[in-house]
C-alpha cells in the first residue's frame, strides 16, 4: 500500500485564517502589525514543523506496525463488527487481526489471569467502559492511551462530543460510542404505541406476567437502568419498584441479550425493559414487530459496549496504536457507525443508518454515564442482587 494512502489520514484541524490586509489596517500602529505578523508567523512555521514531526512519526509508526503484520483484538460486540474490522483493516494496512470474542467479565478475566501468568497476547480489547475500568484498569493492567495518539483528528477535542477527547479519569479506557440507551422495546402487535410513558406505567395490571427484564443483578444493561432509576428516584424506590416488578407483576429475568429483544418479537412477552441496544437495533431492521420508546424519566447517555482499552504490555504496540489512531478517526467511526449500528462520540460522523430513538436529540433529557455513576453501578449491584434473589427463593 502506498503512503499516500496513509498519509492522507494525517490532516492538522482547521485553523482560523489570516488576517485581511482591511483588517491589519485597522491595528494600533505599525507597532502592533509588526508584532501580529511575527506572532503568525512564528505560529505558521511551528505548526507546519510540529505537523511534519507528526506525519514523520506516523508514517514510521505504520511502518513498524507492518513489521509486526498482525493484532490481536479481545472483542465483546456484535456479530457483524468482527469481519467488518478485520476486512477494513486488512485492506487499509496490511496487518491482520486476530479476534477472541466474549462478554466483558468474560475477556477481562482472561486478560488479568494471563497477565498474572507473565503472558501478554491481546493488543487492543473492546469492552464496556465500566467493565474495563472496572475489572482490568484496577489492575493496573491498561495503557494511558493519549500517548499513542498521533493522528490531529483524533487528537482535536473539538471532533468529539463534549468538546474534548472522551477518556475516562485514568486516560485508559476511550467512549467511541455514545447514544440514548432505549428502556423499553415492546411488541407492536400487542401494545399500542404511546401505552407506556413511563417506568411507573409497567406497574399497572395489565403488564403483569408480560414483562422481560435484563438480569439487574449483574453488570450489564438491566443493572445500568435500574441504577438510574436509583440515581433519579434514590436507593429505596428503585429497590421497591424492582421488587414490585418481580413480585406482584411477576417479571421475567433473563441474561441472554439476544432471547431478551427475540421473546418480545417472538409475542412470548410484550415488553422487554433494559434491552441490549444493539439486539434491538437488530431486529427492528430485520422487520421484526418490535418497537423502542423513551419515557418521560428520560434515558442514559451511554456508550454501552463501545469503550476501546489498549493492555499495558500490548503484543504488538506499533500495530495496536496504528489501529487505535485508524479506528478513531473519522474513517474509522464511520465504519464502527455501520458495524455497531449505534452512534459515533465524534461528532463529525454521521449517524447513518441508526435507529432515531438511539440518537441523543438536542432537546432530550438525558443523564452522562460518567466514573462516578459506574462507581455506584457497581455498590449497588448487591442490593438489586439481593431483591431478585429474594423472589427466587
Amino acid at each position: 500500500m502506498s503512503a499516500t494512502k496513509h498519509m492522507s489520514l494525517f490532516q492538522q484541524p482547521a485553523r482560523d485564517p489570516l488576517p485581511t490586509a482591511k483588517e491589519i489596517e485597522g491595528m494600533n500602529g505599525l507597532k502592533s502589525i509588526t508584532v501580529t505578523l511575527a506572532v503568525l508567523v512564528f505560529g505558521l512555521v511551528f505548526l507546519s514543523d510540529a505537523g511534519a514531526q507528526g506525519e514523520a512519526q506516523w508514517e514510521k509508526t505504520v511502518a513498524a506496525a507492518k513489521k509486526e503484520g498482525e493484532l490481536s483484538i479481545y472483542l465483546n460486540a456484535p456479530a457483524q463488527v468482527r469481519p467488518a474490522l478485520t476486512k477494513a483493516f486488512d485492506e487499509r494496512f496490511g496487518i491482520k487481526i486476530y479476534v477472541v470474542t466474549g462478554t466483558g467479565p468474560e475477556l477481562s478475566a482472561k486478560i488479568v489471569s494471563e497477565y498474572s501468568a507473565g503472558l501478554y497476547q491481546a493488543d487492543v480489547s473492546f469492552q464496556g467502559c465500566s467493565t474495563l475500568i472496572t475489572l482490568i484498569g484496577t489492575h493496573g493492567y491498561l495503557a494511558p492511551i493519549e500517548p499513542m495518539l498521533i493522528l490531529p483528528e483524533v487528537r482535536d477535542g473539538k471532533a468529539w462530543f463534549g468538546g474534548q477527547l472522551n477518556y475516562d479519569k485514568a486516560g485508559t479506557a476511550f467512549r467511541f460510542i455514545n447514544h440514548a440507551l432505549p428502556p423499553v422495546v415492546y411488541n407492536t402487535d400487542s401494545v399500542k404505541a404511546n401505552s407506556i410513558q413511563s417506568f411507573l406505567d409497567l406497574q399497572r395490571p395489565e403488564w403483569k406476567k408480560k414483562i422481560l427484564m435484563h438480569d439487574p443483578s449483574i453488570l450489564g444493561a438491566g443493572a445500568n437502568g435500574i441504577s438510574y432509576l436509583a440515581t433519579l428516584w434514590g436507593l429505596s424506590k428503585a429497590k421497591d419498584y424492582l421488587s414490585t416488578l418481580l413480585k406482584a407483576q411477576e417479571a421475567a429475568v433473563t441474561r441472554n441479550y439476544q432471547q431478551h429483544v427475540e421473546w418480545v418479537g417472538q409475542g412470548k412477552y410484550a415488553v422487554a425493559l433494559w434491552p441490549n441496544p444493539g439486539q434491538a437495533a437488530r431486529y427492528v431492521k430485520a422487520g421484526a414487530p418490535i418497537a423502542v420508546t423513551h419515557l418521560k424519566e428520560g434515558a442514559v447517555a451511554s456508550p454501552a459496549f463501545g469503550c476501546l482499552g489498549v493492555p499495558a504490555k500490548p503484543a504488538h504496540p506499533n500495530a495496536a496504536t496504528v489501529f487505535v489512531n485508524w479506528f478513531l478517526s473519522r474513517e474509522g467511526q464511520t465504519l464502527a457507525v455501520k458495524a455497531y449500528e449505534l452512534p459515533s462520540a465524534r461528532l463529525d460522523v454521521t449517524a447513518s443508518g441508526v435507529l432515531k430513538e438511539f440518537v441523543i436529540a438536542p432537546e432530550q433529557k438525558v443523564f452522562i454515564e460518567n466514573e462516578e455513576f459506574n462507581a455506584m453501578q457497581d455498590k449497588w449491584i448487591p442490593e438489586w442482587k439481593a431483591v431478585v434473589e429474594s423472589v427466587q427463593r
